[in-house]
């Protein structure tokens, strides 16, 4: 279970098998516990951790870093350069590197670690080319554990087949689902989406108010339901509000731009739906807004979005514009984390 203030116990006292699935609540720090139990193995074994985004490889080798833990990012690495130990970040896309060097390098000792899972999964199913790649990375590794805020029975099972394919059978010492269930609890209010502009300009225009008798704005992330920035920078600058504010998109914005957009804390921030895959605000915010309109997304994707608020003390009035609903805002469910 999870500490009675709601985050994951270090990872060696419950970790058992060759192959874990730990199924934790977003903000139970599970990148915290990683990073723990990377700085206990990171002078004895090579540890490989793949990511999807090239954003959320970024921000673990930062959080390595942080912490005096030797981490080498995928795009430093010199493909066929001897692997030593410490932490390699990579992409999923580029663990084939890894992978292959691997098997030049079978007396090391090998950690793998697959974050965000129920998005890899997806990835490395996509072809068998990918699948097998998994499949190898998983027969070498010593240990393997994958990480994820939510994920769905079928994943499960993949999973489960991967340990079985890896090992060779499904024991305890061979496949263990580790799931904590959230310790906390946060009001989700839902909201029609017909009133997402409204409520959009309104708030504006309330944050120009305050700028303008020299009051501080509330830190304030809104994710759209578009790549297509360009109406929301001139909405910030209708408002005078355009040097109090980021406005990025996955399609438009570079790695770097992504980064400075998480690490910054310019009361104002606006997103395409990309912080919904791990990526954690160095500032959180205390109003969190999100619209995803007509894109297709799943649960485990609103989810992972409404829990980039409240993971830590400071309490987030979260919103989620959805469907044709009553005009005002309304207690949905919980916020879990």
């Amino acid at each position: 279970s999870l500490t009675p203030e709601g985050y994951l116990p270090p990872f060696n006292t419950f970790l058992q098998a060759r192959n874990t699935l730990i199924l934790a609540p977003t903000g139970s720090g599970k990148t915290t516990a990683f990073c723990s139990y990377a700085l206990e193995k990171c002078q004895t074994d090579i540890i490989v951790y793949a990511a999807q985004t090239i954003a959320l490889t970024n921000q673990m080798v930062q959080e390595l870093r942080q912490r005096q833990i030797p981490a080498v990012h995928y795009r430093s690495y010199r493909t066929g350069h001897v692997l030593l130990p410490g932490v390699y970040v990579t992409t999923n896309k580029s663990l084939k590197k890894f992978v292959e060097k691997l098997k030049t390098q079978l007396s090391e000792r090998l950690l793998l670690v697959i974050d965000e899972a129920h998005v890899a999964i997806d990835d490395f199913m996509q072809s068998e080319h990918s699948n097998r790649l998994l499949e190898e990375a998983m027969r070498r590794a010593n240990q393997t554990i994958f990480m994820t805020g939510t994920i769905t029975d079928l994943q499960v099972r993949k999973i489960s087949d991967l340990g079985l394919t890896a090992s060779g059978s499904l024991v305890s010492t061979d496949f263990e689902f580790c799931e904590f269930t959230p310790a906390r609890n946060y009001r989700l209010l839902w909201a029609d989406a017909q009133r997402f502009g409204a409520d959009l300009v309104a708030l504006m225009r309330s944050h120009q108010v305050l700028k303008a008798n020299g009051q501080s704005i509330p830190r304030t992330v809104v994710i759209v339901p578009t790549s297509k920035m360009r109406p929301y920078q001139l909405l910030l600058e209708h408002f005078g509000l355009q040097d109090d504010a980021m406005v990025v998109s996955r399609l438009e914005a570079s790695p770097q731009a992504i980064e400075e957009a998480r690490a910054s804390n310019r009361p104002w921030l606006v997103s395409s739906p990309l912080f919904s895959l791990g990526l954690n605000f160095v500032h959180p915010p205390v109003r969190l807004w999100t619209h995803f309109g007509a894109l297709q997304v799943d649960e485990s994707q609103i989810v992972q979005t409404v829990n980039r608020a409240n993971r830590t003390s400071l309490q987030c009035e979260v919103r989620l514009y959805a469907g044709r609903l009553d005009a005002l805002p309304y207690d949905y469910l919980d916020q879990q984390v």
